[in-house]
């Protein structure tokens, strides 16, 4: 990181910049585990010194700690935190219910006894703006699905394009269908993305990856990340402050990987790639310029895109640390 920008962040900060972020250089690899044309490598750092404990808004929301209302607004939902303990939202978490079911589109660090908050979001639901059978369209019910594929993640985090998103929503609901000769397009609302995610043929499809991956992150204390490749090919990274942080989000990210891993077209198995390689496809994006904006006044973001992959850097403001980097292939 040059002078530069670590005086911007800084500023940006009001302070030193986390040691999380500058120790980037200190992550060790493990892998390829693979399972069919998903190939997975784990980031091992070390533990942060200022875990927080964050909720996820799965775990808030199921627990009524985090309400999220309609606004009417596609583009913007309202969202609270009546618990004492922080909750952190990651970019991709997909809430069900209100007139369409939505996506949100940015990491977001929601403190406790928050008060209603505006946060950032896109439809993942064409075809609906009213209440669907029994929900409250004032409010939504959960979130326990994720945006899925790379092109839905562009979209939505780096592009803010509600006409993309609901293109690539289509094209994955189609690839879905093709590979496991299913219909997944629900009758309730046939352009949901939520709907599609629960079908029970394409859970069945992705049991055999959980059982091939689901303890990886709790076999191995100081993971606190992943990098996946499909058909050899790299795809995206999460890299987290902790490991508790890490586990938490794991079984989404690994249903969402696994999905992504369904609907891709059907090839004999590509060679994964090698560990330099992925070391080489992390710092692509590293080198690139940042640009960095600040939500709610606590949660840094930080983008860097380069030509062929972009890095998401989400920085709590108050602590200074680190707590989550996301890396997504462009090609």
């Amino acid at each position: 990181m040059s002078a530069f920008r670590l005086l911007c962040l800084m500023a940006l900060l009001g302070s030193a910049v986390p040691a999380a972020l500058a120790a980037a250089e200190n992550y060790r690899y493990s892998g390829p585990y693979t399972h069919g044309s998903l190939s997975i490598f784990l980031v091992h750092g070390n533990p942060s010194t200022n875990d927080k404990n964050y909720q996820t808004l799965s775990q808030a929301m199921k627990k009524n700690r985090v309400k999220v209302y309609e606004t009417g607004s596609v583009g913007q939902l309202a969202i609270e935190n009546v618990s004492d303990h922080p909750v952190y939202i990651q970019a991709g978490d997909i809430v069900k219910g209100g007139r369409q079911d939505r996506v949100l589109s940015t990491d977001m660090i929601l403190p406790a006894k928050s008060g209603r908050i505006p946060i950032e979001s896109f439809c993942v639901e064409s075809s609906r703006w009213s209440k669907r059978g029994a929900e409250d369209d004032r409010h939504f019910s959960a979130s326990t699905k994720r945006l899925v594929s790379k092109k839905q993640r562009l979209a939505a985090k780096l592009y803010k394009n509600q006409s993309s998103v609901w293109e690539h929503v289509a094209k994955l609901q189609q690839d879905i269908g093709s590979r496991i000769n299913t219909e997944v397009k629900d009758k309730r609302s046939a352009s949901s993305l939520q709907l599609t995610l629960e079908n029970k043929n394409l859970l069945e499809s992705v049991q055999s990856f959980t059982k091939a991956f689901s303890d990886l992150p709790n076999k191995h204390a100081d993971a606190i990340g992943f990098a996946y490749a499909i058909n050899g090919e790299l795809n995206s990274a999460d890299i987290y402050g902790s490991n508790r942080l890490f586990r938490k989000q794991w079984p989404r990210l690994l249903e969402a990987a696994a999905t992504e891993t369904i609907a891709s077209k059907t090839q004999p198995a590509a060679k994964p790639p090698a560990i330099p390689q992925v070391q080489q496809w992390l710092a692509d994006a590293d080198r690139a310029q940042a640009k960095s904006r600040v939500i709610e006044k606590t949660t840094a973001i930080e983008t860097r895109e380069a030509t062929d992959n972009v890095r998401f850097d989400t920085i709590d403001a108050h602590s200074r640390q680190l707590i989550h980097k996301n890396y997504i292939s462009k090609k």
